[in-house]
């Protein structure tokens, strides 16, 4: 039994559902006879893979010729050329070029690194991205200012003005600042700060050494 088959077998029960048919035909093994949702689709990707090019094109770092007979970078861009077509912000796509661009000459991001970052990129949206520079810059500006801080008294230091600004720039309210960063720490790039400290509730965190890498590879900056 072929793709179209097993999307034929699963359709049947919704044959009188003319959307749901039109929406199945535009997956792999379907038929797509739906013109119109067809037209919408292909539109679709020709808009993003369009973006994503013409951010290519005008990235930094170019991209080569000899970079078309590497398999490592044609799987690199194929499977971020995957994630293109899925992503929504435009933003984001244009950081999908970035990393593209950025991998194949600096020998520190392997195989696995990019990978990761990929994921990441993938997982992460805009306004997390942005909580996450926001936070790098509070932390910046803390340790340049207090050197013999540990890492608990510099946030507590700017915590308050942190939670604040993120409501203001990114609509993220106060209360829910930390949480937003508790999800965020699935990725890697954040880690809440634990321990017995006296008067600590928990709450607080930092960015890690894949943020930093992540920010240098995907955001273009150290």
């Amino acid at each position: 039994m072929g793709a179209s088959d097993y999307i034929d077998f699963a359709i049947q029960p919704y044959q009188e559902a003319t959307l749901l048919r039109a929406l199945a035909n535009l997956l792999p093994g379907g038929s797509a006879l739906d013109v119109a949702l067809t037209s919408t689709r292909d539109n679709l990707i020709r808009k993003r893979t369009n973006e994503y090019f013409s951010a290519l094109a005008a990235g930094k770092a170019k991209l080569r010729s000899q970079f078309g007979t590497s398999e490592a970078f044609v799987h690199r861009f194929l499977v971020t050329s995957e994630a293109v077509v899925r992503e929504s912000e435009v933003e984001k796509r244009t950081l999908f070029a970035n990393l593209l661009l950025n991998g194949p000459t600096n020998d520190e991001l392997g195989e696995a690194d990019y990978k990761e970052l990929l994921q990441n990129l993938d997982e992460l949206t805009m306004r997390e991205l942005l909580l996450l520079k926001m936070l790098d810059e509070f932390e910046e500006s803390a340790a340049a200012t207090s050197t013999d801080q540990n890492q608990l008294q510099n946030a507590t230091a700017f915590w308050g003005a942190f939670q604040e600004r993120a409501q203001e720039e990114l609509g993220i309210y106060e209360a829910d600042v930390s949480s937003t960063l508790s999800r965020i720490a699935r990725t890697g790039c954040y880690k809440e700060i634990t321990g017995a400290f006296f008067g600590y509730a928990g709450g607080m965190g930092t960015t890690t050494g894949l943020w930093r890498k992540f920010k240098r590879f995907v955001l273009g900056y150290d």
